[in-house]
């Protein structure tokens, strides 16, 4: 499988942009500009013209447009004639299929079309909501390491019986909450060697992915429960545990550790998880911190109301609980022993942390 970048559209101030991907099933965007014994054919209509401009920009131009609805057929659509879907698929060993960005539900009858014709050789276009990587500036590994790793999935878990993934496109644009501390690790750790990682609530093990491709790290986990759907192995070590409530079990120390969207999750007063997790870093270490700015209370009216770890609860569950202002974070934070060394918010409007253990001069 492929998984390549073709353009972007509606860059928004906040360095937020719609990217527009190319998904094959086994042939790499130079291998399909050579495709000069067959047409292309868009497959379906969606959202045409962002498609078909990505495209353009690597020099992949349609033969035909196809649909399946036969009064258009016959016609011209940007300039492109129109031919029945079924006259695509009784000949498409004639064509290659491109499957234009559209609604998921009509996406997912067109693959089942495909498949059940036995078509195997196609390329879908996905649009995600993503940092603006260029506007952000000197991200140019990060967004290769970002792609790198997209790459690692095998088409059968980006296309689910038919039905894109959005479990892992959810994770993917994920990157618009935690983009900062991306950046923050590398510039931070990518000249230092055998570095000492803890993420704590790795979700499927993307972020640890991302950074494992950047540095020379070794990764341990801490995770609620035995998960059997991690995308990424990447961790030497998984530790099943809540991290408020139990010891961690282990005499290690990290040069860093990672939680991103976590703390919002949490169904105690933070601030004694927080003083455990600094117990666990080097003298020198760094948390990063990454949570919403959302200011949606939930079950407490402030987090001082939350009860301390130990206390006994009504009941857990593991949507989020309380979400803390940035004036909250840093407060909460300095209770816990930390010294802010940066501080900003994501694209999408998410607290980034970098928390120190001790004092020491702030990075330019």
């Amino acid at each position: 499988m492929y998984v390549e970048e073709i353009g972007k559209t509606e860059v928004f101030p906040n360095n937020l942009c719609i990217t527009y991907f190319l998904i094959s099933t086994s042939r790499s965007i130079d291998e399909i500009k050579k495709l000069v014994d067959r047409g292309i054919a868009i497959f379906g209509i969606g959202a045409l013209g962002n498609s078909l401009a990505a495209l353009n920009t690597f020099g992949i131009k349609p033969a035909v447009l196809c649909n399946s609805n036969d009064e258009i057929n016959g016609g011209h659509l940007f300039g492109y004639e129109m031919i029945s879907t079924w006259d695509v698929i009784s000949n498409y060993e004639q064509y290659y299929i491109i499957v234009p960005e559209i609604r998921d539900v009509i996406r997912s009858a067109i693959i089942r079309q495909m498949l059940y014709a036995g078509i195997k050789d196609f390329s879908l276009i996905k649009a995600v909501r993503l940092p603006d990587f260029e506007r952000l500036g000197d991200m140019e590994p990060l967004k290769k390491s970002f792609m790198c790793s997209i790459n690692k999935f095998a088409f059968p878990i980006l296309i689910d019986k038919t039905i894109i993934n959005d479990y892992f496109f959810n994770y993917m644009a994920g990157i618009c909450w935690w983009h900062l501390i991306y950046k923050w690790v590398y510039e931070t750790y990518k000249n230092k060697n055998n570095v000492k990682m803890l993420d704590i609530g790795p979700g499927i093990g993307f972020f640890s992915d991302c950074v494992k491709n950047l540095i020379d790290v070794n990764i341990d986990w801490i995770d609620l429960y035995v998960n059997n759907s991690y995308a990424y192995n990447v961790a030497e070590n998984v530790m099943v545990m809540n991290i408020e409530t139990n010891d961690v079990p282990s005499d290690k120390k990290y040069d860093f550790i990672v939680m991103t969207e976590v703390i919002e999750h949490f169904s105690y007063n933070p601030v004694p998880t927080l003083r455990k997790i600094r117990g666990l870093l080097k003298e020198e270490g760094f948390l990063f911190l990454s949570c919403p700015h959302n200011m949606q209370f939930y079950s407490h009216r402030t987090w001082r109301d939350m009860p301390t770890p130990g206390d006994e609860i009504l009941f857990s569950y593991h949507d989020h609980i309380y979400e803390f202002s940035h004036r909250e974070l840093l407060e909460i934070c300095s209770e816990a022993g930390f010294i802010v060394v940066r501080e900003g918010f994501s694209c999408v409007g998410k607290s980034n942390l970098m928390l120190s253990v001790s004092q020491i001069k702030k990075p330019n």
